[in-house]
């Protein structure tokens, strides 16, 4: 399936952004001269779809300056209905053509394009298109942007479905007519995938993202990346494997994940790795399906994790390992191989040193490495992970306060995982959390709440557009695929990595020898037997210098007098208001910031 989009000379503005939006989501693109003269219009677009199967973009400005008539004649638009499978109307300024456009084709089912322009309004996504609004269905949240363009829809016109509405007009709508689906994009101008999202997320650019989308999955369902199945976990920062910690008490907690349905990935410091209570310790092996832990930092200490020296962050990352590995011996708890980096900072070296250490993943509340602008392109939040340090996946996290319902259906939309990060005082009055964990859960009834790392990397794109092949785009160096049809499935997996910095790519433990890897991505392809599963992984070279930087016994007591004031600060000073206003202010002014 090709998208077609027509031009005299060059594309306009909004079809160069179609077309990037389209070949982000994994579309071919084809553009297409108009011919110079008009007199054989029929035979033109006959001689075109015959080429293949294909949808048409139709940008009424650009048929009115090639055509130069009043409104779009009856027979082309009979051609476009019966020749192509798919048509996308877009770009609809109030325009007497432009309604010519839309009522010949959708029936006269659609007309009166005009701009809504109620700056109280909100957007209405439809129950009748489940299967093209996704988890968006049925929800209302707004404001909408004013200005965006809408239209109405005649009431019983056969074959004309509402999809999103602005205050009673409608800005996306399907009609279906004979082998044809035609799709009327109003909305907001679809957005630049490279303009800068900055501070904002990704539900504020719903208008510009998401309905084109939408229409653009379900006219190219073959050539489309789709996520896979929704996954999250909820993270709690800091928290050792005691009884009670702070606020948060295990058994209570494991209630609350008994009755809600959620899964529990405690950031662990290993700095604490011999502290562990043996009773809790059971509830973790008892109930794998509820409680997890992962990385959180090496000691927790101030921006531990925003060091440059690749040398000491070599040094840092093989004590952790060393310290969670004892911890496994001992305990019997494998560590989620994913970090959270400790207050939210991180350098560039960090992830290259995750990387060479053969994490799974780094997870951050802020996409932003220490020092460098608040500058981030939309495609990168567009995606399950961010992957702007060569190619090693940053994911995403938010607060319980941080989560909109809109929010939660574009994370799903776009595969992103829902990673709900707090720390032990939200359960002083867990409300809020059960509140969020409960609308997710109503929102998307086949959610999968799974530890950390199996929440990432299951978080993939597919598409099987290429000669029946099941092609994956993997975010993480991990993971694990399983051949759900009757018959065998080719795969091929995709990285966003370069072949240069791989070791050895494994299948089934098994070292692979048709990998191919490029400059910019590596590949693999293997066959799956109907039922069958495969694991996956990269395994990377460790190329970071040896510094031989020493954790002498100065090191070792301020890391350990951070620790325990922190856990002072948690246990006690956290359930007297006045104590811990006070104990901020002494912190301030004679012990600076305390890691917690």
């Amino acid at each position: 399936m090709r998208l077609i989009l027509l031009h005299r000379g060059e594309l306009q503005a909004p079809d160069e952004r179609l077309q990037r939006l389209a070949e982000f989501l994994g579309i071919v693109c084809q553009p297409l001269a108009l011919p110079a003269g008009t007199s054989r219009l029929i035979p033109f677009f006959e001689m075109v779809a015959a080429e293949g199967d294909s949808c048409l973009v139709v940008n009424p400005g650009v048929i009115k300056s090639w055509l130069g008539a009043p409104g779009l004649p009856e027979d082309l638009g009979r051609c476009w209905i019966s020749r192509f499978c798919g048509l996308l109307v877009h770009n609809l300024e109030p325009d007497p053509f432009a309604d010519s456009v839309v009522r010949a084709l959708s029936g006269g089912g659609i007309d009166g394009i005009g701009l809504a322009d109620d700056k109280t309004s909100s957007y209405t996504i439809s129950a009748a298109g489940r299967g093209i609004t996704g988890p968006f269905t049925g929800l209302t949240f707004g404001p909408a942007h004013p200005g965006e363009r809408v239209f109405e829809v005649r009431n019983g016109t056969l074959g004309v479905v509402p999809l999103i509405s602005i205050a009673g007009r409608v800005s996306l709508a399907i009609s279906t007519r004979e082998t044809n689906r035609a799709f009327f994009l109003g909305g907001a101008d679809i957005a630049d995938l490279n303009s800068d999202v900055a501070g904002a997320q990704l539900a504020d650019y719903f208008s510009q993202i998401v309905p084109p989308v939408m229409a653009l999955r379900a006219l190219c369902p073959d050539a489309c990346w789709v996520p896979n199945r929704p996954h999250g976990t909820l993270i709690i920062d800091d928290p050792l494997l005691q009884k009670n910690y702070g606020f948060m008490n295990y058994e209570r907690l494991l209630a609350l994940m008994d009755q809600y349905n959620f899964h529990t990935t405690i950031a662990f410091i290993p700095h604490n790795y011999r502290r562990s209570s043996a009773g809790v310790v059971r509830m973790f092996h008892a109930r794998p399906d509820r409680l997890s832990i992962c990385y959180h930092g090496n000691d927790h200490s101030g921006a531990e994790f925003g060091e440059r020296n690749l040398g000491k962050l070599n040094a840092m990352l093989s004590l952790a390992e060393t310290r969670m590995g004892e911890h496994a011996m001992r305990m019997g708890i494998e560590c989620n191989r994913v970090m959270i980096f400790p207050q939210g900072e991180f350098s560039p070296e960090a992830m290259a040193a995750l990387q060479a250490h053969n994490f799974i993943a780094a997870v951050n509340t802020s996409p932003y490495a220490a020092g460098e602008a608040a500058c981030l392109p939309l495609f990168q939040v567009m995606q399950p992970a961010v992957q702007r340090f060569d190619g090693f996946p940053l994911f995403l996290r938010r607060y319980v306060r941080d989560f909109r319902p809109e929010d939660i259906a574009c994370h799903v939309f776009f595969g992103r995982p829902i990673l709900i990060v707090e720390h032990h005082d939200i359960f002083q009055d867990p409300g809020s959390l059960i509140d969020l964990v409960s609308r997710i859960n109503e929102l998307v009834p086949e959610m999968h709440w799974r530890p950390l790392q199996a929440a990432v990397s299951n978080s993939y794109l597919m598409r099987s557009a290429w000669e029946g092949v099941l092609a994956v785009r993997m975010f993480s160096p991990e993971g694990l695929l399983r051949n759900s049809a009757d018959t065998a499935t080719q795969v091929a997996i995709e990285w966003e990595q370069a072949g240069s910095r791989i070791d050895k790519l494994f299948v089934n433990d098994a070292p692979v020898a048709n990998e191919v890897r490029g400059d910019m991505r590596t590949s693999v392809r293997f066959y799956l037997a109907p039922g069958e599963s495969s694991r996956f992984r990269i395994v990377f070279r460790n190329d970071l210098p040896d510094s031989g930087y020493h954790f002498g016994r100065k090191w070792k007591a301020k890391a350990f007098l951070r620790r325990r004031l922190s856990e002072f600060r948690d246990n006690y000073l956290s359930k007297n208001a006045g104590l811990l206003a006070a104990a901020k202010v002494l912190q301030r002014r004679f012990l600076g910031k305390v890691a917690g």
